[in-house]
C-alpha cells in the first residue's frame, strides 16, 4: 500500500529525561519544531519520569509549541544509573510505545536516535527511520535492525561510508546530515563590550570561551594545559558542568590562575558568553574514536552562528565542516601549539574578523530547518512505494 499524500505524521521517540542540560536534549527539541515548520505533523513521546528541571518544555528551549508532546509510563530511576536500570527503564518504555502506536492509525513514520531502535524495529521495520551518531558497540544486535529500517541519518561522512561499507546500507538509504542551529538564538546583535556587562565579566582581557560538556573524549584537557603558555592578558572561560565521574574531566587543583571554570549555564544565556568572547575554542581528541569520526557538536555550529573566531583541531569529524577558509585549525592534543593558534587569532584582529565572517555565512547552511527539511524528503523517498 502507497504512502497517501496527505501531512506527513512522524511520531519522534526519544528515551530522554527532557529538559535536560545535555545536548541531545537541545538536538530533540529542535528538530521536533522544524519538522513542524516544514509542514510535518509531529508527537514527541517521551517517558514519564521526574526531572529535577521544573520548567515548561518549550520555553525552557526557546521552541515554538507547534508539535505535541506525549509522555508514556516508564521505570523511573532518578538517582540509580547503571546499565541494568538503564535496560529495565529502556524495556518498560518501549513496551509503553508499543502500545501507544499500535492503536495509531492511518499512515506514520516513526523518527527515533540511540538504542530505541532495537526495540522499535521490531514492529516498525520500513515505517521506522534511524539517527545515529555513533557507531554501536555490538554490531550484529544492530546489522538486522539497519537492514529493516525505512533509512539512517548519520551526521558525519564518515559514518555514512561505514554504513555503506561495513553494514552493506544501500546509498540510498543512507542520509548525512550534519547537527544545526537555530539562528535567531545565536545570531543576535549584542556587542562583546554589552555582552561582558551583562555577564559581569572585564572588558580588559583577551577572553577564550570553550561551552559544552566537560566528558574525557571531548579533549577538554589540552584547552586547560594550554592555558599556561598564554600572555598575561589572555583569560580561558569554560562554561560548562563539572562533575566527579569517571567519564569527566576534572582539572587539577593546580591549574593555571588564567583559565576560570564558571559552571553550567543556561541554553539561554550561551549566545552572550559566545558574543562576549575575542575566540571561541571547539576542542576534541585524536586519541577517541567518537571525537574523531562521529561527532557533529552543536557548539560548533552555535560558535559559527556568533560570528567569532573559531579555533578547532583538525580531525575527520570537525573537517566535515570546518577548512582553513571558515576556521583556524591546529593538530589535535597539543596545548603548546593550541595556545599558539590562540595568540595568533588574537594577534591578526582583521584576518580573524573575515574568517569568522566566512563561518557566519557558512551558518546560515546549518538551519535546524534546512537540515528537517532535508530529512522530509529523504524520508519520503524511501515511503513512497510502501
Amino acid at each position: 500500500m502507497k504512502m497517501s499524500k496527505e501531512k506527513l505524521k512522524i511520531f519522534y521517540i526519544a528515551n530522554a529525561r527532557i529538559p535536560t542540560e545535555k545536548a541531545h536534549g537541545i538536538q530533540i527539541m529542535k528538530m521536533c519544531e522544524a519538522f513542524a515548520k516544514n509542514g510535518a505533523e509531529v508527537t514527541l513521546v517521551l517517558p514519564k519520569r521526574r526531572n529535577p528541571i521544573k520548567e515548561n518544555l518549550f520555553s525552557y528551549y526557546n521552541v515554538e509549541p507547534t508539535f505535541k508532546i506525549k509522555k508514556l509510563p516508564a521505570l523511573d530511576f532518578l538517582f540509580i544509573d547503571s546499565p541494568i536500570t538503564f535496560a529495565l527503564s529502556t524495556l518498560v518504555f518501549s513496551i509503553s510505545t508499543y502500545c501507544y502506536l499500535f492503536f495509531k492509525k492511518g499512515n506514520f513514520v516513526v523518527y527515533t536516535r540511540g538504542e530505541m531502535v532495537l526495540s522499535l524495529a521490531m514492529f516498525i521495520n520500513k515505517r521506522l527511520f534511524w539517527e545515529t551518531h555513533i557507531k554501536p558497540s555490538n554490531i550484529n544486535w544492530y546489522k538486522r535492525v539497519i537492514k529493516n529500517t525505512g533509512g539512517l541519518i548519520v551526521v558525519t561522512k564518515y559514518y555514512k561510508d561505514l554504513m555503506i561499507k561495513e553494514f552493506n546500507v544501500l546509498p540510498d538509504k543512507v542520509l548525512y546530515s550534519p547537527d544545526g542551529v537555530d539562528l535567531k538564538i545565536f545570531d543576535i546583535g549584542t556587542e562583546k563590550e554589552e555582552a561582558r556587562k551583562k555577564l559581569g565579566l572585564p572588558t580588559d582581557e583577551k577572553i577564550i570561551v570553550y561551552t559544552g560538556s566537560l566528558l574525557k573524549w571531548k579533549g577538554v584537557e589540552t584547552l586547560v594545559e594550554s592555558a599556561e603558555f598564554l600572555d598575561s592578558d589572555n583569560t580561558v572561560y569554560v562554561v560548562g558542568d563539572l562533575k566527579k565521574d569517571d567519564n569527566y574531566y576534572l582539572p587539577p587543583i593546580d591549574s593555571s590562575s588564567n583559565i576560570k571554570f564558571v559552571g553550567l549555564k543556561s541554553y539561554k544565556e550561551i549566545p552572550l558568553w559566545l558574543k562576549a568572547s575575542d575566540v571561541l575554542v571547539l576542542m576534541g581528541t585524536d586519541k577517541n574514536e567518537t571525537s574523531k569520526y562521529y561527532t557533529s557538536p552543536l557548539k560548533l555550529f552555535e560558535y559559527m552562528a556568533s560570528r567569532r573566531p573559531i579555533v578547532a583541531p583538525s580531525l575527520p569529524s570537525l573537517l566535515d565542516i570546518l577548512d582553513e577558509s571558515n576556521s583556524f585549525l591546529v593538530e589535535p592534543d597539543n596545548p603548546k601549539k593550541l595556545a599558539e593558534k590562540i595568540k595568533f587569532v588574537l594577534n591578526n584582529g582583521e584576518k580573524s574578523k573575515d574568517i569568522a565572517e566566512q563561518a557566519y555565512n557558512g551558518s546560515k547552511n546549518y538551519s535546524w530547518d534546512k537540515r528537517a527539511e532535508n530529512i522530509i524528503k529523504f524520508i519520503q523517498m524511501n515511503i513512497r512505494d510502501l
